[in-house]
């Protein structure tokens, strides 16, 4: 509970949300980015579907040179969505090797939520993370 404008303090049941925190650009951009992140959640099924079997989740390996970024795919049987998080200070550069191609589908470094990238959504894989970011990808489809 209030953790979708970023409040600063706890929850507490007798007092309402401070909902003016929405007037600050980092906390009303948290806001855009946690409404995309539940939308996303909602309608990819492979984000969700298999949670309760091990056969949704998988880590990827050597994501990184830097021990801070992780990497894990999320599968509902179909789709596969790949996740890459950053939790270090440093871009980092990412090394594994992937031959599949995948679609941008959330990146916290895109403008609209605060950060300093456009917003491109494409069919690519990008060769850093920024600093304390994370992105979420969709493989695409082999024909």
């Amino acid at each position: 509970m209030g953790n979708e404008i970023a409040m600063f303090r706890e929850w507490d049941e007798t007092r309402e949300p401070d909902w003016d925190l929405l007037k600050m650009p980092a906390h009303d951009a948290f806001l855009h980015f946690m409404t995309a992140l539940n939308d996303c959640y909602g309608k990819k099924p492979a984000l969700w579907a298999l949670d309760g079997t091990y056969d949704g989740f998988k880590w990827v390996e050597s994501v990184s040179d830097n021990p801070c970024v992780f990497g894990y795919t999320k599968t509902d049987g179909e789709a596969v969505d790949l996740i890459l998080l950053n939790f270090s200070d440093q871009e980092a550069a990412l090394v594994f090797d992937d031959e599949n191609e995948y679609t941008m589908l959330l990146n916290t470094g895109w403008e609209e939520y605060g950060g300093q990238e456009k917003k491109v959504v494409s069919d690519y894989m990008p060769s850093v993370l920024a600093p304390f970011s994370g992105i979420l990808l969709r493989r695409m489809d082999r024909d």
